[in-house]
């Protein structure tokens, strides 16, 4: 399979581009007789779906294509990294990675193997979830319920999609997020939806990241024989990212949400501000790092970063582009 460039794809991002910035709006103020002005041309994304296979024919599994995004304008130093959920792939969350790249940031999609559910794997076992986190990281074995070995962990396929992307499109700058051939972690905001968010979170205690940005997740929680819920052992501990650089954002009916805000606390982010409702408030929300909304939608787990599920407004917009947009710094 060949890298596919989708120059529709990049046409649909510069739509949303000039949706979201509102341009157009109010129309020309040129007086009359004078020359018309040239509209401002938007320099289009590039966009690639990768195989996993194609970066490196050792991949075993999760053959679901990545996608990466090189913005039209790069403005931003950071690549956003996204790891998707239970059973989905980087093309669930489209509108978030074209949000991201339409803020001037690199974008990358990660498959990864993520079909089995890592709350269904460990249970009420406190101890169970940072060996499976670390394995599906790294590929070190230190689990035999979710065996992931090095080749088709989240480490060699980002690695050898960043070396592709790179060799392939070497004008576009993915080169700046390499170190060696090794990912250069500090200049990562690293993302995830539900498992994928747990995922990063706990790749942050082992690399420094730019940033650690949580959807619907971290969900490693865990019921005492008190009745009484507790994070996972891994969520409290110190690690190399710092707690000022975890964010999370949650639904108020998701049915995981009294887990998932049981671990933000777990990972210091009550440290900076009260959890706020985005729906009445706007960016920067406080300083906050924990975000909620209890807008009405149909999927409330999946409707923090999913397409089809997160809602949009009026011209397509996604309602929370500038959440994403504040919690990747951007």
């Amino acid at each position: 399979m060949t890298t596919l460039h989708h120059r529709a794809a990049s046409l649909a991002l510069v739509a949303i581009a000039l949706a979201v910035a509102g341009c157009g709006a109010g129309g020309s103020s040129s007086a009359p007789g004078a020359p018309a002005a040239t509209p401002t041309q938007v320099p289009l994304n590039s966009v690639h779906t990768v195989s996993p296979a194609q970066t490196d024919p050792t991949i075993t599994t999760a053959f679901e294509s990545h996608i990466a995004i090189a913005p039209g304008r790069a403005t931003s130093p950071v690549l956003v990294v996204y790891l998707p959920g239970t059973g989905g792939s980087p093309a669930g969350a489209s509108a978030f990675l074209n949000v991201s790249a339409n803020a001037g940031a690199h974008a990358i999609g990660l498959m990864y193997p993520d079909v089995l559910a890592i709350l269904e794997d460990c249970g009420d076992d406190p101890a169970c979830y940072f060996p499976i986190r670390l394995q599906k990281f790294d590929g070190v074995s230190r689990s035999p319920i979710d065996a992931v070995g090095p080749n088709d962990a989240i480490l060699n396929r980002l690695t050898k999609l960043l070396l592709f992307l790179d060799a392939h499109f070497p004008s576009e700058g993915w080169s700046a997020f390499l170190s060696g051939n090794a990912p250069r972690w500090s200049s990562i905001v690293l993302c995830g939806g539900s498992q994928g968010a747990g995922e990063a979170a706990a790749i942050g205690k082992v690399v420094t990241l730019a940033r650690v940005v949580q959807l619907s997740g971290t969900v490693d929680a865990v019921n005492l024989p008190s009745g009484r819920l507790a994070p996972a052992t891994w969520v409290g501990m110190p690690g190399a990212t710092p707690t000022s650089a975890y964010y999370g954002f949650d639904h108020t009916a998701d049915q995981f949400h009294a887990k998932i805000v049981l671990d933000w606390t777990a990972l210091g982010q009550d440290a900076f501000g009260p959890r706020t409702l985005v729906d009445t408030s706007s960016p920067p929300y406080g300083g906050s790092h924990e975000l909620i909304t209890s807008l009405p939608v149909a999927n409330p787990h999946a409707s923090t970063v999913g397409d089809g599920a997160t809602p949009l407004d009026a011209n397509g917009v996604p309602l929370f582009a500038p959440v994403w947009r504040y919690m990747l710094g951007l």
